[in-house]
């Protein structure tokens, strides 16, 4: 400044116009470094723990919000799991002769009852069984004619008795022959219907055909690998778990698990224990846990990834939300409620348990937060920063 300029105005109109540029200056930055809400959307917010947006404040676009959901309080946290069928529900379908597929009548999906006909398959060896059968039986009843004579003979003393109960023996030979050929023709064929070497294989129970290997022309034999269908009843299911060494005394037969799949990440399926493997696996140190899921919908699928958690026993409850929903201070832990349209109240609460993806919470005071509650679960930090501001 000029000696003229100073001389004009004064030093101390000059002092008290720098500080108030000063002081202009200052608030631009900290309006700046705080993120000040664009001019009508500025937030209110009352001296306790809640906040108010216009509509059409800015910030909303940044909130997420979910309903509070009651559940019983997992025991552990979520163990890794896998769906199989339920292999005593499940038959695996072998030709047991050796042959030729002719036909199929069924393929993946379809449902079938029990006894349905799956395929027919040409076997040599079923025509030989039931050409077995009709001549063990033709020889049993020359036999058992040959012993009615002797006993006549015998009867008259005609005959000595040693050669009767060789007839007596030979009779009952020939019967047990017939018996052993009739056994092996109802294995082949259980419902007794042979149309010359046609072997009609059936399915022994009812369920879902999940798989098909058969063909027509394929050549089939008993000692193959894989099996021609497999039909499984897959409304009720498999949950394996391998179980780390450390974790084996977290589970006991009987306990009742909460189960998840991506498919459906808001449902819950109930399963429980069955089954602990009584070895330990030497190469992965794990222990094959089975569990028995119900699956009455027919919504789960056989090899789908699963995470389960063990229910307490006592059936304690509490409310899981997602652990993006939680803000901590360091001493106390808090979420968002949605009290009405823009208008949200922080509320105290205690993590009883909490995972990578969910947290289960009780409020410290039990009016403060109920099941079906609308809770922030994305941009609960916005809300904290704004009643920060307020203060």
């Amino acid at each position: 400044m000029t000696p003229t300029f100073i001389a004009r105005f004064g030093r101390r109109r000059i002092a008290l116009l720098c500080a108030l540029l000063a002081g202009l200056a200052f608030a631009g930055v900290r309006s700046m470094a705080k993120g000040a809400p664009a001019a009508g959307t500025t937030a209110s917010a009352s001296p306790t723990d809640q906040v108010a947006l216009p509509a059409g404040a800015s910030q909303l676009s940044f909130i997420a919000t979910a309903p509070a959901e009651e559940v019983e309080l997992p025991l552990t946290e979520p163990l890794n799991a896998r769906i199989a069928l339920a292999e005593d529900s499940t038959a695996r379908l072998f030709s047991p002769l050796q042959g030729r597929v002719l036909s199929t009548s069924v393929t993946v999906g379809d449902k079938v009852a029990a006894g349905t006909v799956l395929a027919q398959i040409d076997a040599p060896d079923l025509g030989q069984a039931a050409a077995d059968l009709r001549r063990a039986e033709a020889d049993a009843e020359l036999r058992h004619k040959a012993l009615v004579r002797a006993g006549t003979l015998l009867d008259a003393e005609v005959l000595p008795r040693r050669e009767y109960e060789v007839a007596q023996a030979e009779a009952a030979a020939a019967d047990a022959e017939a018996q052993r050929a009739r056994v092996r023709l109802n294995g082949l064929s259980p419902r007794g219907q042979v149309s010359g070497q046609s072997l009609a294989l059936r399915t022994p129970l009812a369920g879902i055909v999940v798989e098909r290997h058969a063909g027509t022309g394929l050549e089939t034999r008993p000692d193959q690998d894989t099996p021609l269908f497999v039909v499984s009843d897959l409304s009720k299911l498999w949950l394996l778990i391998d179980l780390p060494e450390q974790d084996l005394g977290k589970l006991r037969v009987g306990d009742r698990l909460d189960v998840t799949v991506e498919a459906w990440p808001d449902q819950r399926f109930p399963a429980t224990v069955s089954r602990i493997a009584p070895v330990l696996d030497p190469v992965t140190r794990r222990v094959q846990v089975r569990c028995n899921l119900p699956n009455p919908d027919g919504r789960l699928r056989p090899e789908m990834f699963a995470r389960a958690s063990v229910l307490s026993d006592s059936g304690a409850r509490a409310l899981r939300l997602p652990t993006s929903a939680l803000i901590s201070d360091g001493l106390y832990t808090s979420v968002f409620v949605q009290t009405s349209s823009g208008s949200f109240a922080r509320r105290r609460v205690k993590a009883l348990r909490q995972d990578a993806q969910y947290a289960y919470l009780q409020p410290v005071t039990p009016d403060e937060l109920h099941g079906g509650d609308v809770v922030v679960v994305r941009g609960a930090l916005l809300l904290d920063a704004e009643i920060g501001e307020a203060h």
